[in-house]
């Protein structure tokens, strides 16, 4: 490989870690409060420590039909 694109790769290369060191930053505990508080406000029944079992008539999406057979 000629200098030129090795330097022009490398160079690439710092540009975009340059771009990556300027996002934003949040600390853990931050964000790990952010989920705990969302997770408190809105109901989840994949949580069920908080929320207790999911209601039957809470799945619209639940079928009717009982057990499925494969013959």
């Amino acid at each position: 490989m000629p200098p030129q694109q090795s330097t022009a790769k490398m160079q690439a290369e710092i540009e975009q870690l340059q771009a990556e060191a300027d996002i934003p930053r949040e600390k853990v505990s931050v964000a790990a409060q952010s989920i705990k508080q969302y997770c408190n406000s809105n109901k989840d029944y994949m949580i069920p420590s908080v929320w207790g079992k999911e209601p039957a008539q809470a799945n619209k999406f639940k079928g009717k039909a009982g057990a499925c057979l494969i013959l």
